[in-house]
């Protein structure tokens, strides 16, 4: 790693741990009961919403171009290693 990229890092460490002192100086106390598996089960649904966007995206620029590009570090380029997903009809 280069210098720039360490500094980089340094800079973006500092933020998380100022935005935690900061949340963690303003915290207000709750008055309600949480059951500690709800936390769980919303990161799981934002988790499982996440994978299906991106499945979803995926499928649809597939669709779009209608072929599937070569993978990287292939020696042939990719237009010659196109190959189309379905036949058109």
């Amino acid at each position: 790693m280069s210098a720039r990229h360490l500094l980089r890092l340094l800079y973006v460490v500092v933020g998380i741990l100022q935005i935690a002192a900061i949340l963690c100086a303003f915290e207000k106390p709750a008055y309600a009961y949480v059951d500690p598996g709800s936390g769980y089960l919303l990161l799981q649904i934002v988790g499982s919403m996440l994978a299906g966007a991106a499945f979803l995206v995926r499928h649809r620029l597939k669709r779009m171009f209608g072929f599937a590009v070569a993978v990287e570090g292939d020696s042939t380029s990719a237009r010659e290693s196109a190959v189309p997903i379905r036949e058109e009809k």
